[in-house]
């Protein structure tokens, strides 16, 4: 029995998947807090907590759930053999099983709301709530599915979601929004799906086989161009945060630092050889630092 509770304790770590949630909700945390302290608020521990349970619960095991789920299921996962992609291994492993991943999901969503429940004054937290759920389930969730559409499980789920958390960890802490969180968020959100999209290069071949097969942006475009160009779609995303970052800095010089992250976001996507499971294992390191770096700097020094 004991060794049953410790088999379940050890799937739940791993199902979070640290790495991702320190990525996209942890990188959207750390900068709110900069802002904040820096506009000279007092950081209010209770609902900091709260904000990075839920961030944190909706990121790692809800939406991980259903993701290691439906993709164990139509098979994308079942023989990943890449350093960091492939779901957390949960199944692989022998952790959990699959009948335990939506009670997972399920127990997810209760926590998330009995932590919200009554706790936000401002209406908007819950709508940020709603978004950040609707990202959550619809990415891998059937009937949605999202992250088997190219651009859709961006633009229509992932996206929306960690701009949502950046908002939501802002507001909960400031009881107030202004335009420089706003443009904070989106391009915390663009560096964080260009991070996704570097994530999902080792996987493509796996992703064409699945059944139904998963086609990613990434897979699509390996379908259509071949194996190389994959690694465009990284340089895109960060391209277009770049840009935006560009424009942005007219109005606020600060963005500058926004639009450096993108560009040596770009190089270091470019400059790679997506045929080595080690070097594109190294460039997400690599992204997810510079991801980080650009948050505490955007939040706490720019």
């Amino acid at each position: 029995m004991m060794g049953q509770g410790k088999r379940l304790l050890q799937g739940l770590w791993v199902l979070l998947r640290p790495v991702p949630v320190l990525a996209w909700s942890g990188g959207a945390c750390l900068m709110a807090v900069g802002l904040v302290w820096r506009g000279g608020s007092p950081i209010a521990m209770a609902p900091l907590v709260r904000l990075i349970l839920v961030a944190g619960l909706i990121q790692g095991w809800l939406a991980h759930s259903l993701n290691d789920l439906t993709d164990w299921q139509s098979g994308t996962d079942v023989d990943a053999q890449e350093i960091w992609s492939g779901g957390s291994g949960v199944l692989r492993i022998g952790y959990l099983g699959q009948h335990q991943l939506l009670p997972i999901a399920y127990f997810s969503v209760f926590l998330v709301l009995g932590l919200v429940f009554s706790q936000a004054s401002n209406y908007l937290l819950y709508v940020y709530l709603l978004i950040g759920l609707w990202g959550a389930i619809a990415y891998s969730q059937w009937p949605w599915r999202l992250s088997y559409v190219p651009l859709l499980g961006e633009w229509l789920a992932a996206f929306p979601a960690i701009v949502a958390c950046s908002l939501a960890f802002y507001q909960g802490l400031q009881d107030r929004l202004d335009f420089s969180p706003w443009a904070e968020a989106v391009l915390h959100g663009l560096l964080s799906v260009a991070w996704l999209m570097q994530h999902h290069l080792p996987d493509w071949q796996r992703d064409l086989q699945a059944k139904p097969a998963k086609r990613t942006t990434v897979a699509y475009v390996a379908a259509r161009f071949g194996g190389q160009a994959t690694r465009l779609v990284v340089v895109a995303y960060f391209l277009l945060a770049l840009f935006i970052a560009l424009n942005l800095s007219f109005s606020n010089r600060r963005f500058l630092g926004s639009a450096l992250a993108a560009g040596c976001g770009a190089c270091l996507a470019y400059h790679q050889n997506v045929s080595s499971r080690q070097q594109m294992a190294r460039r997400e390191l690599q992204i997810l630092g510079i991801n980080l770096l650009h948050a505490w700097a955007l939040g706490w020094l720019l």
